[in-house]
């Protein structure tokens, strides 16, 4: 019987205690997919600050061609030069998120009347609207977003119109590829 107590209080003893097990676990980074480019300008620091708050060390930022070069050869880098920069001080890399081909790339114009009709995503009608802008954007940035994501789901006909097409989209991710490692071969 003495034994059998003996027993149990060890236990109760080794169960109460708090184990001590080697630090091997390394937390992983807090990370947000956060359109800033649809943003309200006077909302931007506010949301920053928000993502600081709560730890976010990275960002999936939608990187919108239609809204960047809204007529071949015209840019306007006004808004993701701004949002890019507060990123930057705010200590919050940047995974940037290729979207959204302007009409005069693709031929589409967005019906007001059907706001499901995603005119942005049909793919461009000449591969090297693509790659120029493409070009254009990662020599703009490549000091500041080190990776990037070409389109988005493009496995289903909402982002990928009319329908998906693998082999299409293949086209394009290898143009992309090519085009980012060529202007800086540590861009991931």
């Amino acid at each position: 019987m003495k034994k059998y107590i003996l027993l149990t209080l060890t236990l109760l003893l080794i169960s109460c205690s708090e184990p001590q097990f080697p630090q091997t676990f390394t937390p992983l980074p807090k990370a947000v997919c956060e359109d800033l480019l649809w943003e309200s300008d006077k909302n931007i620091d506010a949301v920053i600050s928000l993502m600081q708050d709560a730890g976010v060390t990275n960002i999936r930022l939608p990187v919108r061609w239609s809204m960047i070069e809204t007529a071949k050869g015209t840019y306007d880098w006004t808004k993701l030069d701004v949002i890019t920069d507060k990123l930057t001080k705010a200590h919050i890399s940047i995974t940037a998120q290729f979207l959204s081909v302007p009409s005069w790339a693709n031929g589409k114009t967005q019906n007001p009347l059907s706001p499901l009709d995603w005119a942005d995503c049909y793919p461009p009608l000449n591969i090297s609207d693509y790659t120029e802008f493409l070009s254009t954007v990662v020599e703009r940035y490549k000091d500041t977003i080190k990776e990037w994501i070409l389109f988005n789901e493009v496995n289903l006909d909402y982002f990928w119109r009319p329908h998906a097409d693998p082999a299409e989209y293949v086209a394009y991710l290898k143009a992309g590829y090519n085009v980012i490692k060529g202007i800086d071969s540590s861009i991931r």
